[in-house]
């Protein structure tokens, strides 16, 4: 069973920016699903896995940048951008999205060109 100090563990981390989700298995220590986005350079994954407090903590606070496809997805997914957008942007030029998203939000996705993006979001 778990202790009061793991459950405190398991408060923290969910109140980490890049969690998504975190749990601690009795014998499998702590789990953490990251955002969108994040991916742990450890496992080479977004989520990381560590049996102790002090190294989940210290995984969660390691965790990289991550524009994989499936961050992609995960990121247009969480802003509420229907499948349809996604289908239709991934074969578009940047400019015709940039300029025909409804949602300047559901750009955020596009990586390398995201100063661009905020300059245009920040002008619609």
């Amino acid at each position: 069973m778990a202790t009061f100090e793991t459950n405190k563990t398991v408060e923290r981390l969910l109140k980490h920016p890049k969690v998504r989700a975190a749990r601690l298995e009795d014998e499998d220590g702590y789990w953490v699903d990251l955002k969108p986005g994040w991916r742990c350079p450890a496992a080479d994954a977004h989520a990381c896995h560590e049996d102790t407090a002090k190294a989940i903590l210290s995984a969660v606070a390691n965790a990289e940048p991550c524009d994989c496809e499936e961050c992609e997805y995960r990121v247009l997914v969480d802003l509420g951008a229907p499948r349809e957008f996604v289908q239709w942007a991934e074969c578009r030029p940047v400019v015709e999205i940039l300029r025909d998203c409804p949602r300047p939000e559901w750009v955020v996705w596009l990586g390398d060109n995201a100063e661009a993006i905020q300059a245009f979001a920040g002008a619609r």
